[in-house]
């Protein structure tokens, strides 16, 4: 019955401690009594607390702090009767939180109390800094919780210190490893760099072997050029050549057929060069002058392209040699007609003077020497 009651008084107890009414209160009480620096103010007034709050003391018997009804001093310590072997280790375990508590409470309303009054097994360093006349011993045990609780921070510092340091070692590792592969690359890079050195020095040498042979092709190409321009004005002298010869065979090719059979026997073949090469003869001479004088025996008009094709081949005749070779008979208009050297037309006239040349004659340049007569007009 006793731990029952003894029970509910202590869970009533942290309840009413727990509140947050009683929490600020308190607060508000202590922070007054420091600053009036006196044991007076530690007193709680009856108008800080509400009315009706009161605990009922583990032996039944309570100590009013302002409304509030805490066990008394003398009924804090368990009998030595055996009271405190009726609770069960539960019990005692709250019954020293309450202590605890309540110690605390007493401490912050009263500075002057007895030093002796120590918890059991809770009394720590928070007890140590709020009570001012702690024992030494107490304070002793605050200090070395606080230095215990410097030497684990400490050693947590360490913990982390020597994780850092693992962490940095790590790093150092990892950089020291970059570094090597670094190293590596470097070595790697310098050696294509020596490479690259030793090829543009190549390439360099090669540069200047080509720019010999450029230069080389570019005398060369001088030379092709000059040669492509001596051939160009070849070949437009040779168009300035072969033109006459074109146009002289397309004259050629307009004459009436029986023209063409009577010259066969002297112009053979069937294209323009066989045409050209024959006509550069004395016999196609004849021929022409003779065709042109059997068309005026027939009163038929001579051809033009006959008359040009005989000028044609009588220039170039003469052309190949360095001295002209033939020359033309062509009498004087108003000369005297002389039969040695000249032909009357069809008229038959053969007394007068020449009045026009119908058909030149051909004689030799040197010896003067009469091949063909030429056929003027006498009156």
């Amino acid at each position: 019955m006793i731990k029952d009651k003894t029970q509910k008084a202590i869970d009533d107890l942290l309840r009413l401690l727990d509140t947050p009414e009683v929490q600020q209160r308190i607060a508000s009480i202590v922070t007054d009594v420091v600053k009036k620096g006196s044991t007076e103010g530690m007193q709680i007034k009856h108008d800080c607390l509400p009315e009706d709050l009161s605990v009922p003391a583990r032996s039944g018997s309570t100590t009013s702090v302002g409304n509030i009804s805490a066990p008394s001093p003398d009924s804090r310590r368990p009998s030595q009767e055996g009271d405190s072997s009726e609770l069960d280790n539960n019990t005692k375990e709250k019954l020293g939180e309450l202590q605890g508590k309540y110690d605390q409470l007493n401490g912050k309303l009263t500075q002057a109390e007895n030093a002796n009054i120590e918890l059991q097994g809770k009394n720590d360093e928070l007890n140590g800094k709020l009570t001012q006349a702690e024992n030494a011993n107490i304070e002793l045990q605050g200090k070395n919780d606080e230095l215990n609780g410097k030497l684990t921070q400490a050693e947590n510092t360490n913990i982390e210190l020597q994780g850092k340091n693992d962490e940095l070692n790590g790093k150092l590792t990892q950089a020291e490893n970059a570094n090597i592969e670094l190293q590596g690359k470097n070595d790697e890079l310098n050696g294509k760099l020596t490479q690259a050195e030793k090829t543009i020095r190549e390439l360099e040498k090669h540069k200047n072997t080509l720019q010999g042979n450029i230069q080389g092709l570019e005398d060369k190409i001088s030379v092709l050029e000059q040669d492509i321009s001596d051939a160009a004005s070849e070949l437009n002298t040779l168009r300035e050549l072969i033109q006459p010869i074109q146009d002289i065979y397309t004259e050629y090719q307009k004459l009436p057929n029986s023209i063409k059979q009577n010259l066969a026997a002297v112009f053979t073949g069937n294209n323009m060069w066989s045409f050209f090469f024959c006509g550069l003869r004395e016999e196609a001479l004849k021929a022409m002058w003779n065709q042109w004088k059997h068309l005026l025996d027939q009163h038929k008009k001579p051809d033009e392209s006959l008359k040009k094709m005989f000028y044609f081949f009588f220039d170039r005749l003469n052309s190949i040699y360095e001295v002209p070779e033939y020359t033309l008979v062509e009498p004087e208009n108003g000369s005297i007609f002389n039969s040695a050297i000249a032909i009357s037309d069809s008229s038959g006239n053969t007394q007068g003077k020449v009045e026009q040349v119908i058909i030149p004659g051909l004689s030799y340049a040197k010896s003067g020497m009469i091949i063909t007569k030429p056929i003027v007009l006498v009156k």
